[in-house]
């Protein structure tokens, strides 16, 4: 791990760029741009969206490992390697959405990627019913198809904010509030999710043949966030992104 560190600092030394901002006597005060940046609806709406979609990777890594070790018993060992599958899925799948948000626009790629990722954790909830020998692929596939989603959500995201939420010309005071406001919302989710569960701590049985543990409320929710998330990015509009 230090070598790839440094083998990515010696490749960021090699950037151009990254000198001061230009002076403009005639421009407003930056603190008054971002006053003008933080009207703007349209930015505001996808920076829910774009916390969210960031906050689902660690709520995902740090809960659904927890849920296959405590509730569906597999191997810590083999829970971590789990890890894997993620990836894969995103290397495998990740170009093929890159090229589909190209050629029919990023907005609709999100909205169906987050409607895909809303059915996910009601699939998750019946793991627990499966038998044993299923277990362990069911997961891994799990694990696969949210790296997939994410990855693609991800690419569409990006190409969505730089294409046509974030203006050339104001891209300084857009990104300050961009890293501020996905990094709450990011950083909230996994500690939000932390207390669904732990409130439910006591739940099991069974309702309507769906097995019920403390991470059914959480999979629930995170369903809704997700629904809620793709209803949300199918209001924005924007120009030139289909």
């Amino acid at each position: 791990f230090a070598c790839v560190g440094l083998v990515g600092i010696a490749s960021a030394m090699r950037m151009v760029g990254g000198q001061p901002g230009e002076r403009h006597p005639d421009r407003p005060p930056f603190l008054n741009r971002l006053r003008e940046a933080a009207r703007d609806r349209r930015f505001l709406m996808f920076l829910v969206g774009a916390g969210v979609l960031q906050g689902s990777a660690t709520v995902f890594g740090t809960f659904m490992a927890l849920y296959a070790r405590e509730l569906l018993g597999i191997p810590s060992g083999t829970v971590v390697q789990m890890s894997i599958a993620t990836m894969a899925g995103g290397v495998t799948t990740g170009y093929l959405w890159g090229r589909a948000a190209d050629q029919y626009g990023s907005r609709r790629i999100l909205i169906l990627l987050f409607s895909l990722l809303a059915c996910m954790p009601l699939a998750w909830m019946w793991l627990p019913s499966l038998p044993a020998a299923a277990m362990l692929p069911a997961t891994a596939v799990a694990y696969f198809l949210f790296g997939g989603m994410f990855f693609g959500a991800m690419a569409a995201s990006f190409r969505l904010m730089y294409n046509s939420i974030i203006r050339e010309e104001k891209k300084g005071e857009y990104l300050a509030i961009r890293y501020a406001v996905v990094g709450i919302i990011a950083g909230s989710m996994p500690t939000l999710a932390g207390q669904s569960v732990g409130l439910f701590e006591g739940i099991g049985g069974s309702y309507l043949g769906l097995p019920l543990t403390p991470f059914t409320p959480l999979f629930a929710i995170l369903a809704a966030v997700w629904a809620g998330t793709a209803w949300l990015f199918s209001r924005i509009r924007e120009s030139g992104d289909g």
